[in-house]
């Protein structure tokens, strides 16, 4: 059982007087900003709007929500008590300590067939119910959920950019990674997801068990991005990672962009050569994710 009472709430975890948690949780607006991003697609093209949305702007963007400094100090203090006190999911790579993008992709190295689906507009698409219910569901009194539900959430959703978005994420989505995991064991697939990425795997061909997946998604409610819904075999990408038959590499993009760069000592290329590093040492390990 976690946290039961709102005074221990403010004092053991968010290091805030009680009445200071009311202000902020009443005046929420305050201690957000908000700015527009530009979507690219996976060549780095920003990405255009469609004729309908046209009125909004050239380029599809999207709706970032940082919090400024006091309360996003609250919600790492959140996170940090979410992440000590609850288990979370081993499928899940995003957002989760000691894993990242090419771990994920390492975990599906060697296997012949891939599927792979996008959750559509995930963060705004988990609203401040779902997010309450995860709260209780966790241990949480409905007191003290209700409170910190205020306090992770905005407009009545997950907000993107806060520290506490992709933890909480992924706990939201819990069920419904349980009923993959029972339809992955089944199949014998492999399976994981990174943030709204959801891939599963198999040495075997198992396109006849793929609507089930994707109906499966479907029915606990969240939405799929048809144009990011793929079943391929062979050469593929899996979260920014290049897989060839038994190893991994940067992708195609990766490259195109790193030819672009002419300062070879610069922070940008180092970081870059240093990503490239990583994913050739992680493809050689002998011992599996």
């Amino acid at each position: 059982m976690l946290i039961q009472k709102i005074d221990i709430l403010c004092s053991l975890v968010l290091h805030k007087e009680e009445e200071r948690v009311n202000y902020i949780v009443e005046h929420i607006e305050d201690f957000y900003t908000e700015f527009l991003r530009v979507k690219k697609d996976k060549f780095g093209n920003k990405k255009l709007n469609k004729p309908k949305y046209s009125q909004f702007g050239k380029y599809w963007t999207r709706t970032i929500n940082p919090p400024k400094k006091e309360l996003k100090d609250i919600q790492r203090r959140i996170n940090c008590y979410l992440v000590e006190h609850i288990q979370m999911p081993e499928y899940a790579y995003g957002g989760i300590k000691h894993k990242d993008n090419i771990l994920n992709a390492r975990y599906h190295k060697g296997q012949k067939y891939v599927f792979q689906t996008d959750l559509k507009d995930f963060f705004p698409y988990i609203n401040n119910k779902m997010v309450y219910i995860t709260f209780v569901n966790v241990g949480f009194s409905p007191d003290v959920a209700s409170v910190l539900t205020k306090l992770t959430t905005y407009h009545g959703h997950l907000p993107q950019g806060a520290p506490t978005s992709t933890t909480l994420a992924n706990l939201v989505f819990v069920p419904t990674g349980i009923e993959l995991q029972v339809i992955a064991k089944r199949e014998g697939l492999r399976f994981t997801t990174f943030v709204d990425d959801v891939t599963m795997s198999s040495q075997t061909d198992f396109k006849h068990v793929v609507p089930e997946i994707v109906q499966t998604i479907i029915s606990n409610g969240f939405k799929i991005s048809q144009g990011k819904t793929t079943y391929r075999s062979g050469i593929t990408d899996v979260t920014g990672v290049k897989m060839l038959n038994n190893s991994m590499t940067v992708t195609d993009k990766f490259k195109k962009a790193l030819s672009k760069e002419v300062d070879e000592n610069s922070p940008r290329v180092k970081g870059m050569l240093n990503y490239k590093n990583r994913i050739d040492k992680i493809a050689n390990l002998k011992k599996s994710c």
